[in-house]
């Protein structure tokens, strides 16, 4: 069950009292205490009381009855009953939505964006490659929360995030990917759960015991062109230690050897092994016809719907390099805009600090099963104690640290989504994977020559 958990005044930023519901604190009561705080550590003190209130146009790149929507809701609305800064919020728009990337670009076009909106990581760059956002340097010089939330956030976030050494914007939220598996069907098939050191070989050796197709198959995989081809390879070729692109973002390199033995594994698993149906499918425990899934915790509250009894258990290691824990996630982060008012700006910018304290992360994990961006979050007693009671979802938050993802480009998935489309002709057996890896060298390269010239 999907509880909001009172916080501990440790999780409250600075100037929050502790609260057993949403407060009325009066905001001169609030920005006092602001500002004994402040002074205490040597932070920037909170605006005095006669500061003019800012109301911040907040947008959600998603529907209003998205479960992370209303999670970040009740976060927000927590925000404006305590912060001292006499911040409120737009209340329509904060409801209404979807408002992604196409209306952000009409708003623009307009000379009337948000002032700040939650949209996925990739989308950023491009925001800010048009002028669309504020420096986040800029909009929090001085304030001591912003050092230390940037460098609490895992740095792999940071940097996925990051263009040409600017950040693009406020990582908030992550979604780990895991193995799911079906208990009732390992059951069954008399097969123990798989263990966390396990390889490529035990997954193939595992869906060919558990699998009985057509009616069970042995692993799903969503290869099914484009970027949800990329995204489901990368999820094995991460753990290879390699990457698709040299350290500066210049060249697609593509290294020989865990490329074409990476693809080789996964065409195997359709064509050579036969364990995972095709065309491709990802979604198979939730229909009860699959022993394993690659899948994220947001599938969680489907199997709960459904059911489902299941297990998760992080990726599989190569049988062959120097493996790494990893695995590539989907975020979203917030972006402030330009307003030509630093004061508007800070405004947007302080609501996105507080969505990456401790307590508002913890929020997000609890009641909407997203993966925490910053290390305190998972280390906090709180979240530790809820987990011990969901070990299942216990196993995708502990990979946070190790959630790595795309690459923040200025054309967002495009460079991935040509490359998986060129793969995809290797998995479909319409080309060799010789052919398939040159021609996604070959034209991941002309697209990312074009996001280079922005």
């Amino acid at each position: 069950m999907k509880t909001v958990v009172p916080p501990s005044s440790s999780l409250l930023p600075r100037g929050l009292t502790r609260r057993r519901a949403i407060p009325t604190l009066a905001a001169s009561s609030l920005g006092a205490q602001a500002a004994l705080t402040a002074c205490a550590s040597g932070e920037q003190a909170a605006p005095a009381a006669s500061a003019a209130p800012q109301t911040v146009r907040f947008w959600f790149g998603l529907a209003p009855t998205h479960t992370t929507v209303v999670a970040t809701n009740q976060v927000l609305k927590r925000f404006a009953a305590e912060n001292p800064y006499k911040i409120s919020f737009n209340q329509e728009e904060l409801q209404s939505g979807p408002n992604n990337k196409e209306k952000v670009v009409a708003a623009l076009a307009a000379g009337d964006p948000p002032d700040a909106c939650w949209l996925p990581f990739f989308e950023a760059v491009d925001m800010q490659l048009r002028g669309a956002l504020a420096d986040s340097e800029t909009v929090f010089k001085g304030e001591k929360t912003w050092r230390e939330r940037r460098d609490d956030m895992f740095p792999v976030v940071r940097e996925k995030s990051t263009w040409k050494g600017k950040l693009a914007g406020i990582p908030i939220v992550n979604s780990a990917i895991a193995i799911a598996y079906s208990r009732p069907v390992f059951a069954k098939a008399g097969v123990p759960a798989p263990t966390a050191n396990w390889t490529w070989n035990d997954l193939v050796t595992i869906a060919k015991r558990t699998a009985s197709p057509p009616d069970v198959h042995g692993f799903g995989i969503g290869t099914t062109g484009g970027y949800l081809t990329i995204l489901w390879f990368l999820q094995f070729f991460g753990t290879t230690g390699q990457s698709l692109f040299n350290k500066d973002l210049t060249k697609v390199e593509l290294p020989q050897v865990e490329t074409e033995q990476t693809a080789k594994f996964i065409h195997d698993l359709f064509h050579t092994h036969q364990v995972a149906p095709w065309p491709a499918q990802a979604e198979l425990l939730q229909n009860n016809i699959g022993a394993m899934e690659l899948q994220g915790a947001y599938r969680v509250p489907v199997f709960e719907q459904k059911g489902v009894s299941f297990g998760a258990v992080r990726l599989p290691n190569p049988p062959f390099g120097k493996p790494v824990r990893a695995n590539y996630g989907g975020g979203h982060n917030v972006l402030i805009f330009k307003k030509g008012n630093p004061d508007k700006e800070l405004a947007a910018g302080r609501v996105a600090l507080f969505m990456t304290d401790k307590w508002a992360q913890q929020q997000q994990v609890m009641n909407a099963y997203n993966i925490p961006v910053t290390k305190s979050s998972t280390e906090s007693p709180e979240l530790k104690q809820w987990l011990a009671t969901r070990p299942d979802l216990k196993v995708w938050v502990d990979e946070s640290e190790f959630t790595t993802m795309i690459n923040a480009l200025p054309s967002g998935q495009k460079v991935y989504a040509i490359m998986g489309d060129a793969l995809q002709e290797y998995f479909a057996q319409k080309v060799s994977l010789s052919a398939a890896l040159e021609n996604m060298r070959r034209l991941g390269q002309q697209q990312l020559d074009e996001d280079l010239k922005r």
